[in-house]
């Protein structure tokens, strides 16, 4: 039978196993371990690529003020959401009437980053379970289902 480990004994294997996995710290082993599991083996890890890269544009606005918003996930898994603002408006303030900002994510940070949105939009959601189901199965997420009684 494995005995329960102190909180200083799995500190220091956490540590061993860092150095020998070779990651500088706990988080960054957690975050690539995560992004292997959310990517079925084929993520971070390794220098291994996600299956396919992905890209969509989420919102746009027609007319004098244009905004256009894409999010794109790279086949390395990282993330990126930009915008493109042209017209009248966007010249007066930048000088120049084409204007393109983004946020991008790296794909160590895209374990932390679906556990923050799954959190915002599921918490206090007495269905979420249910609800997350059907989510996966209409965006075609592979996923499982399971119960015990």
């Amino acid at each position: 039978m494995l005995g329960v480990l102190s909180t200083k004994e799995r500190a220091a294997k956490l540590r061993r196993l860092c150095a020998i996995e070779g990651y500088e710290d706990e988080n960054v082993l957690f975050a690539a371990a995560v992004a292997d599991i959310v990517h079925e083996g084929s993520g971070v890890l390794g220098g291994q690529r996600m299956s396919e890269a992905y890209s969509a544009e989420i919102y746009r606005q027609e007319g004098d003020e244009f905004r256009s918003i894409r999010l794109s996930v790279s086949a390395e898994g990282a993330v990126r959401l930009d915008a493109q603002d042209m017209g009248k408006l966007t010249k007066e303030i930048w000088g120049d009437d084409d204007y393109e900002f983004w946020v991008d994510v790296p794909a160590t940070a895209l374990p932390k980053l679906v556990f923050a949105l799954i959190c915002e939009k599921y918490s206090g959601r007495n269905g979420s379970v249910d609800e997350f189901r059907a989510f996966c199965e209409r965006e075609g997420i592979e996923h499982t289902w399971d119960s015990w009684i």
